[in-house]
């Protein structure tokens, strides 16, 4: 009698006995969508702090109005023919010592990202418009999923130093625009293209995020 009851026992626990559950894999996470989506591409506090900058609040949507439409190149007094393929933006202030920084992330509809980039590429003496022409390429290091990148620098009057980087990813572009604060020696325009090069490290972050 004892080894019947003992056999059911063990036959109940064997069946209600429950394995560890299978982890979710990062692939299986929801990506977030529409102007979340953009969101999750900004720089993090983290990655702020990591490139010594500080924002005053979050990122916002961008809202296009009479005098102020969508342009992944700010600076440019023609806009870029790309620009009107851009559905939605969002946009965040940074600022340190040494930089004022506008950060943007954009979706195209209809083209590729890569294709916006590409344009910026071909006329990027366009943000030498303002000031005394120069235009200094900087050299973006390949990164995971990064589908094009474009990067340089511009002397503007009264000797002030601009930058400017867009990468592209599937539907998205990262970019940002910073302007050195104060009159940029060469030792200074130098190491504002390599914070160019570090800061597209950090919005490649971003656009493997979204």
């Amino acid at each position: 009698m004892r080894f019947w009851a003992l056999a059911a026992a063990l036959a109940l626990s064997g069946c209600s006995a429950a394995g560890p559950a299978a982890p979710t894999s990062v692939s299986e996470m929801p990506k977030p969508s529409g102007q979340a989506r953009l969101a999750a591409t900004m720089l993090t506090e983290d990655q702020g702090t990591s490139l010594e900058l500080e924002s005053p609040g979050g990122p916002v949507p961008f809202m296009p109005s009479q005098n102020k439409k969508f342009a992944l190149v700010a600076g440019c007094a023609t806009p870029l023919a790309t620009d009107a393929k851009i559905v939605r933006a969002e946009q965040q202030t940074w600022q340190s010592d040494h930089y004022a920084l506008d950060e943007l992330s954009v979706q195209y509809q209809g083209i590729d990202a890569a294709d916006a980039v590409a344009e910026v590429q071909r006329v990027s003496a366009c943000r030498a418009e303002i000031g005394s022409g120069k235009v200094d390429p900087v050299e973006v290091p390949p990164a995971p999923g990064v589908d094009a990148a474009a990067a340089f620098c511009t002397l503007g009057d009264y000797d002030m130093y601009y930058c400017f980087l867009a990468e592209a990813r599937e539907d998205l572009a990262a970019a940002a625009e910073f302007r050195y604060l104060g009159i940029a020696d060469a030792a200074e325009q130098e190491s504002a293209r390599a914070f160019t090069q570090r800061l597209a490290a950090e919005l490649a972050h971003g656009l493997e995020r979204a």
